[in-house]
């Protein structure tokens, strides 16, 4: 194995558990700051709002430049 550290199997087990009881989908034990996954989950919500188009956008049509 490499020199990562990692945390060990039971913990990673008691932190997915203890995810699953409150309901969190993605589980990321070795997260202290839950901050950057909450600002991953937001970005992913505006990416799918503004991906529901029903049109090419303007940027990939030829005749449009």
């Amino acid at each position: 194995m490499s020199a990562v550290p990692r945390m060990e199997p039971g913990q990673v087990v008691e932190a997915s558990l203890a995810d699953l009881a409150d309901g969190v989908v993605v589980s990321v034990p070795e997260l202290d700051n839950t901050g950057p996954l909450a600002r991953l989950e937001a970005a992913s919500h505006e990416l799918v709002g503004v991906s529901r188009a029903a049109e090419l956008p303007a940027r990939y049509r030829r005749d449009a430049q």
